[in-house]
């Protein structure tokens, strides 16, 4: 019985002393895992507090940019509002130099066209003298003759500053007698009563009394083809040579920029055949100047809008640009591009310029008829269906072919 209680008592020492063993080694595993736990602990620390001090210089960093490229933007909104300023202060120069400049001319202008005045009216106070002091003189007439001539002097010395100033400024912007549309196009003013013929011929003071009709057509034609001519009155004759050059081919031509003037859309001549429509733009201009792209872009863009104007239109309808200059090569790339046909260096060489028009009268007869150039249908004379357009030199050589002359058209 003994043996078996020591037996038993030994099995519950080892029992608790396995107990205590194993409480021990929980012990020590618990420290382990606390201590592996902690170093994680410190370690995850020490990146949060890597990773707030990267937020914040990155933060810093980020401000310090933004601050810099504020400061760059105000540097630049300065140096704008300084470069305005600048050039509104550069124009006001320009104008107060220029008002200088024009103001001390227009105190030259304003002497002299008061010393030409003075000159120009001087005859009406000789007439008022005389007037005054003649066997029976006649006060009030000389009065009046004196108020005539303070008012003359006056339009003729404004009319004078005028002149000299519009000289003045053409003088300092050469480029402004080159603007050929901006100039008003006229053609010889014409009094309705009177012969074109007749008005030249008045106009050079020649007495044509004693001429016949076709002597004085050819001392007017004359006249006409040697006067001095102006810059419209030049573009005028290079569009009437063009489109007698493509009458000579066959092609029937409207001359659509002398009818319509500034509103002509850049059409200048309007040639047609069987084949073709082409829409043509004629530039006399100095040899100086050059043909730039904007105006080969205008000629096709007016192309489109004619092709546009006319949808049932089956020809081929073309741009055409002839010029007395040249174009740029950017102009001759366009042209290219833009399948727009171009000639350059063309002049106006001597050519006839008498039109003779084989046409049908409202009866159905015949017609002989000629036209001149100064004379108001010679533009509108078009060649149809079997109307025919026949050019000469000379009138005498009209004349004797059966021509005559048209008689002055004073509308229906």
């Amino acid at each position: 019985m003994q043996i078996y209680d020591i037996i038993g008592a030994i099995i519950i020492i080892y029992l608790l002393y396995l107990i205590v063993r194993t409480n021990s080694d929980s012990e020590k595993r618990i420290e382990n895992i606390k201590s592996e736990n902690e170093k994680i602990i410190r370690e995850l620390n020490e990146k949060v507090k890597s990773v707030e001090i990267l937020l914040k210089n990155k933060d810093s960093l980020y401000e310090n940019n933004i601050k810099k490229a504020s400061e760059q933007y105000q540097l630049l909104v300065a140096d704008i509002a300084k470069m305005k300023e600048e050039r509104i202060n550069v124009r006001k120069k320009i104008a107060s130099d220029m008002d200088t400049v024009f103001q001390d001319k227009a105190k030259t202008f304003k002497w002299v066209s008061g010393i030409i005045s003075d000159m120009k009216t001087i005859e009406d106070e000789y007439l008022a003298e005389y007037l005054e002091n003649k066997q029976r003189p006649a006060i009030e007439k000389a009065k009046e003759v004196r108020e005539l001539r303070i008012e003359k002097k006056e339009l003729i010395q404004k009319n004078k500053e005028l002149e000299y100033e519009l000289e003045y400024i053409r003088s300092m912007f050469p480029d402004l007698d080159n603007i050929d549309d901006i100039c008003e196009k006229r053609d010889i003013v014409v009094d309705d009563e009177i012969d074109t013929v007749n008005t030249i011929l008045i106009n050079n003071s020649i007495d044509f009394k004693e001429l016949t009709n076709v002597d004085k057509s050819i001392l007017a034609l004359e006249i006409y083809k040697n006067r001095k001519k102006k810059r419209w009155e030049i573009g005028r004759d290079f569009e009437r040579y063009i489109g007698y050059r493509f009458e000579n081919n066959k092609y029937l031509v409207e001359y659509y920029g002398i009818h319509k003037k500034l509103e002509d859309l850049g059409r200048d001549l309007i040639a047609h055949n069987e084949k073709e429509i082409l829409i043509i733009q004629c530039k006399y201009w100095a040899k100086a100047k050059m043909i730039h792209e904007k105006h080969i872009a205008q000629l096709y863009g007016t192309t489109i809008l004619y092709k546009l104007e006319h949808p049932e239109e089956k020809r081929t309808i073309k741009g055409y640009f002839i010029t007395h200059t040249e174009l740029s090569s950017v102009a001759k790339a366009f042209a290219n591009a833009l399948n727009v046909r171009f000639e350059e260096n063309i002049d106006i060489p001597d050519y006839p310029m008498i039109k003779c028009h084989i046409g049908r009268d409202d009866y159905g007869n015949k017609t002989f008829i000629y036209h001149l150039p100064m004379d108001q249908q010679y533009d509108n004379i078009i060649m149809k269906n079997s109307d025919k357009i026949i050019y000469k030199y000379n009138i005498s050589d009209a004349e004797m072919e059966g021509y005559r002359r048209a008689f002055k058209w004073r509308g229906k």
